[in-house]
Formats: C-alpha cells, structure tokens, sequence
C-alpha cells in the first residue's frame, strides 16, 4: 500500500514539475521578448540624447544590464536558472534577501491594484446612511 502512495505521489511530482517546466519556457520567451524591446527602447532613448550627459549614460546602462540579463537568460532552463539563484543566495544572503524582499512588494501591489480592477464598482449614493 505505501509502495503504492509513494509511486503516485513520484507521477505527481514529475507531473508538476514538468508542467512548470513548460510554463517556464513560455514565459521565459515573453520576457525575453519584453526585455529586448525595453533594451532597444533605452537605446533609442539613449540616443536621442546628448552622448555626453549623466542621463544618457545610465540610459545606455540600462540597456546593456537589461541585453546582458536577456542573454543570460536565453539558453538556461529551469533547473540551471533555479541553481544560479541558489548559488547566488549563498555568496550575498543579504542581497539575495532584498531582492526577494523586493520582488514580494512589487507582487503584493500588483495582486492588490488587479484586485481592485477586478471589483465591480459600488453604486454611490447621495448621503452616509441612505
């Protein structure tokens, strides 16, 4: 019976994690899609900038860090990409935790400002206890 329980609880497993492996790769490829419009964005910004600014040099930045994160980004799966953040969480604990504690904030606003679009409006009416 255990035996039994195990086997299936194994087939869930693989099933789960191969289905977030698909989900991965087709969001991978979106984002991927955003970050180089976001990087060729930046350039032409940057461009349209006079080239000896502050402003058009952190425009130019960014777009290298953002063409810089796509490539690295591109041949990894989800294993590999799983591996380097735990790598990384290991040599900087502590920037590895304000990102995660970053990434929670971003997300947590995100879930509310979806939840308000979400919700039906309420009728207004013409005094508090009407």
């Amino acid at each position: 019976m255990s035996e039994m329980v195990r086997e299936q609880l194994s087939n869930a497993a693989d099933l789960a994690k191969s289905q977030a492996r698909n989900t991965y790769e087709k969001q991978k490829n979106r984002a991927l899609d955003e970050i180089g419009t976001l990087a060729s964005a930046l350039r032409r910004t940057g461009d349209s900038l006079d080239s000896n600014s502050i402003s058009s040099t952190v425009v130019d930045r960014a777009a290298g860090t953002l063409e810089t994160l796509g490539r690295g980004l591109q041949g990894k799966d989800l294993d590999t990409l799983v591996r380097d953040a735990e790598s990384f969480g290991r040599r900087n604990p502590a920037v590895f935790l304000g990102i995660a504690a970053a990434l929670g904030f971003v997300a947590a606003r995100f879930v509310k400002s979806s939840a308000r679009a979400e919700m039906p409006e309420r009728p207004q009416y013409g005094g508090p206890y009407e």
